[in-house]
């Protein structure tokens, strides 16, 4: 069954961030929709870990070494082949295991986690989540570095890592909490910080009851035992309700939760298998589910910055992205940051205002290189503007309102004295639409 523009366009929004032209096009080429999903999860074209130079370079202040670290991932959002890779180690970045520069201003250890995300964005929940327990960064931020036993014992980590990272919130009671932070005693930062060392006597050896079994559990039994154990169910139901909202971003129901839940856990904690059974689910290709999210700060920048191909050394990412809301390698909390309603807010959208004139002020600019949609003259049809710069947008079809919106606006200028900025404005409406900042 052939596949159309318009889930085409949806499903690389979903397991990336731009819907380009091209990509459309070769999208609605697969020879069915099953082959479409496959097409984007084939991350056999992934750029390998690199560590950006700028995270040894001592001459800079910490905060010039993360504005460059944010550049280098955005601009990596941008081009690379394989966008379901960054798409994943975002949302553990900033929706699952959150770590955040606020506690540890490390750019070593921050840009090894995200590492760390990319290297397990399809692969095993359960190899991540013992990764990102031992990972320094995390260590830093949820303070188990320092959780030892006897007279150092701290419930951060074990607390959050059942109500955040596993099983959830009322699925775990205190004598649970107790028996994970003791458990993870002396699993701990050797002494520069920037290590995991296990060390035998700052470990809890004694019984601990956790999920009703006292046993002398050890941390990774212990967050077996929530994952694949005891609390499989739970966390697995968890996880799924939050990548669903985080790549769908409705509502989905009970019987769709279970049933995801149920194929995750009997995939042995697939990511790859989860993400595959969410964009082949029948509720991922429903109106709501088009127009389920509102893109975050960094998607809607990568998005814009992806179709009008503009490097971030011109796109100034530094200057939009974090007033708009969204402080990459600073979650604002251990949830991390929240989805659709959560970026509509008035500073935000300003932002994303000032962020669209000034950017497609450069692209119009006759003394820059960019020249963008030259074939929108100071007399151009209306109808021909919106088809020519919201199909470059990846938005072959926008919502009669918006249609009639950009239309009236053209119709308007067209031929007048003021018709000179119809290329401009028309660029800046394409980015401000809700077609191009929902779905």
């Amino acid at each position: 069954m052939p596949i159309s523009r318009l889930d085409a366009g949806h499903l690389l929004r979903r397991s990336g961030f731009a819907a380009r032209p091209a990509d459309i096009d070769r999208l609605t080429a697969s020879a069915s929709w099953e082959a479409a999903v496959d097409s984007v999860l084939d991350t056999s074209a992934a750029p390998g870990p690199v560590v950006p130079s700028v995270t040894g370079d001592g001459s800079m202040e910490m905060w010039e070494v993360r504005v460059e670290l944010m550049k280098y991932w955005i601009e990596r959002m941008r081009t690379t082949p394989c966008p379901i890779v960054e798409k994943m180690a975002l949302f553990f970045h900033g929706h699952h295991f959150t770590s955040s520069w606020s506690k540890r201003a490390d750019p070593v250890l921050a840009w090894n986690q995200i590492e760390l995300f990319r290297a397990n964005a399809l692969g095993d929940l359960h190899q991540l989540a013992q990764q990102v327990a031992i990972d320094p960064w995390m260590l830093w931020y949820l303070d188990n570095g320092e959780n030892k036993y006897p007279s150092r014992v701290n419930e951060n980590f074990g607390r959050e890592l059942l109500e955040m990272f596993t099983v959830g919130k009322g699925n775990f009671t205190e004598t649970d909490v107790v028996a994970m932070t003791r458990a993870w005693t002396g699993h701990n930062l050797e002494s520069g910080g920037s290590t995991y060392r296990f060390d035998p006597a700052a470990h809890d050896s004694g019984s601990k009851t956790l999920f009703g079994i006292t046993q002398d559990w050890d941390g990774p039994a212990a967050l077996t035992e929530a994952l694949r154990g005891s609390g499989a169910v739970a966390s697995s139901v968890n996880f799924v309700r939050k990548l669903w909202a985080y790549l769908v971003g409705t509502e989905p129901s009970t019987e769709a939760v279970q049933a995801l839940a149920s194929e995750f856990r009997s995939s042995g904690l697939s990511l790859r298998a989860l993400v595959r059974a969410i964009f082949l689910h029948p509720d991922f290709r429903t109106a709501a589910a088009y127009a389920g999210r509102v893109k975050s700060p960094v998607e809607w920048f990568v998005s814009l910055t992806a179709v009008l191909d503009v490097h971030v050394d011109v796109s100034k990412p530094q200057w939009w992205v974090v007033p708009m809301g969204q402080d990459l390698f600073r979650p604002p909390n251990v949830a991390g940051w929240g989805h659709n309603e959560y970026w509509i807010n008035a500073s935000g959208w300003w932002r994303r205002a000032e962020c669209a004139r000034w950017l497609c002020y450069q692209m119009v600019d006759p003394n820059l290189p960019y020249n963008r949609f030259p074939e929108i003259t100071s007399s151009a049809d209306p109808a021909f503007v919106v088809d020519l710069v919201f199909g470059a947008f990846g938005l072959d079809g926008p919502s009669p309102m918006t249609r009639k919106v950009v239309e009236d606006w053209a119709r308007s200028v067209s031929g007048t004295w003021h018709g000179s900025s119809m290329r401009y404005f028309s660029i800046v409406m394409a980015a401000m639409s809700p077609d191009f900042n929902i779905g």
